[in-house]
């Protein structure tokens, strides 16, 4: 069994200061699903992202995260693009595709994940996001699904 490696990365969504506060520490957990299995493994992450508009409504969110599955002593990093269409001043909707690495004892596989989000901004800058990706483990020909939940605290 090797647990997959995906982050959801929190988008802070384009309000109409977008430059006020561009870089969030964000923290969250994600599962790991497969169509045979269920529920594989759990990972909680942590790391930093910075907001970037390219419109008016449209942010670029590039993120670096550390990842864990302390069920089974899985580690890795996810190198995660968010893109985040505000809809509202409070609300965006995100394509997050990733790239990320999956090491456990057996070694190390990398990941290529994609999938919808969203995101919710409150007043004092921080979002909270929903993501459900698909994941492909490079290699093992494996496909799973991740749901995560995230929380991006600006610093």
């Amino acid at each position: 069994m090797i647990p997959v490696f995906l982050t959801l990365l929190a988008s802070v969504s384009l309000a109409e200061e977008p430059t006020k506060l561009p870089v969030s520490m964000n923290v969250g957990g994600f599962g790991v699903v497969t169509l045979k299995h269920g529920l594989e493994a759990k990972y909680i992450y942590f790391g930093p992202s910075v907001y970037l508009p390219l419109s008016e409504h449209l942010g670029f969110i590039p993120s670096l995260t550390i990842e864990a599955a302390p069920g089974s002593g899985a580690w890795g990093f996810a190198l995660t693009a968010t893109f985040d269409y505000a809809v509202s001043e409070h609300v965006g909707l995100d394509l997050v595709p990733a790239l990320l690495q999956d090491t456990t004892s057996e070694g190390t596989i990398p990941v290529l994940a994609f999938g919808p989000g969203a995101t919710y901004l409150f007043k004092d800058e921080v979002a909270v996001s929903v993501v459900c990706q698909g994941a492909y483990m490079i290699g093992e020909d494996l496909w799973v699904i991740n749901p995560g939940l995230n929380l991006a605290v600006p610093f």
